[in-house]
């Protein structure tokens, strides 16, 4: 099952530094990747960095010919850990904070001492 599969997950920072209307700005970003090994090899660097592109040509800038990009920095690699899918999605929990904070929101919960792991929030 395709569940079952494990893959490394990594997150990566990136910058893309491009020119817009004779403008040189920047953006950070960031990206999740996955390999089938630890070791992080150009292949998936290069796919990251592609990601980074993709990511910022949709949600940053609406397309336009007065659109350069100039370079895509990676700035940082972080290992997430070994695990599938449904490991990494861990809907669950996510539904639990989700819960936590819409009642900290309506002022039902303080966080700090409803955690569902008893420790403090910092």
């Amino acid at each position: 099952m395709t569940k079952d599969i494990r893959k490394y997950y990594y997150i990566m920072a990136g910058q893309v530094v491009y020119e817009y209307k004779g403008k040189v700005d920047s953006r950070n970003l960031n990206t999740l990747f996955t390999a089938d090994h630890q070791h992080i090899t150009s292949v998936e660097l290069g796919q990251a960095q592609q990601a980074l592109q993709i990511r910022f040509m949709k949600e940053i800038i609406p397309p336009s010919p007065d659109l350069k990009l100039m370079d895509v920095v990676m700035l940082s690699v972080f290992p997430l850990g070994h695990m599938n899918q449904e490991e990494y999605i861990n809907e669950k929990r996510r539904v639990e904070i989700n819960k936590q904070a819409q009642a900290a929101i309506e002022g039902k919960l303080t966080l700090a001492t409803e955690n569902p792991d008893g420790f403090p929030y910092s």
